[in-house]
């Protein structure tokens, strides 16, 4: 395995993936980087679901190695909500500005503020003919007010269990560390060590 394809064409997404992968000199790619191809119905009802069936997907189409995951924020008072619907919680095409404004409308009046964000990576091997599956999760509390202006989606209403910045306040080194995305990673990281 030589060429690993990020499935999502999220930049913010492949450049944290990639500080991890290039540790293994890996040559690793995002979906911009092809023709366009017209993206899976994510309809699954869980992350692991919806990591599932793109990683599937685009490695058939690509026939090639693909790594896809899929995550989001689950806040306790609305009861793990947005979940898998958090890049369009307001909207079906909301923008970041919007998903934050319309979490904080939902929250106005909830006094319990605990939340997590969740992460599961889907590591589709076609010559193997198998998929793995690494998960990460960070805890925490949804903030009254958006702080930082780094990271994207959530991050500056996320303020971490023991931390006293929120994701969006946090270099990409601090953020990766502790984040969901980050420790899901670290077990990729585990496994390419291992396995390559």
């Amino acid at each position: 395995m030589n060429k690993v394809v990020i499935a999502t064409s999220n930049k913010h997404k492949v450049k944290e993936i990639n500080t991890f992968l290039s540790s293994h000199k890996m040559d690793s790619v995002g979906l911009n980087e092809f023709d366009p191809i017209e993206p899976p119905v994510e309809d699954a009802e869980t992350f692991l679901g919806n990591a599932e069936l793109k990683a599937l997907y685009y490695s058939k189409k690509l026939e090639m190695t693909v790594m896809a995951d899929d995550s989001g924020l689950c806040v306790n008072a609305l009861k793990g909500a947005p979940g898998v619907r958090s890049s369009r919680f307001a909207s079906e095409n909301a923008s970041d500005e919007e998903n934050n404004n319309y979490l904080l409308e939902q929250l106005s009046d909830q006094k319990d503020r605990r939340a997590y964000f969740q992460c599961v990576i889907a590591l589709c091997l076609p010559e193997a003919k198998r998929i793995i599956f690494f998960v990460g999760k960070c805890e925490g509390v949804i903030l009254n007010e958006l702080q930082g202006a780094k990271g994207f989606g959530y991050d500056p209403l996320f303020l971490p269990d023991g931390a006293s910045k929120t994701f969006a306040e946090m270099t990409s080194q601090e953020k990766n560390k502790i984040s969901h995305r980050g420790i899901a990673l670290g077990g990729v990281e585990k496994f390419l060590t291992f396995q390559f």
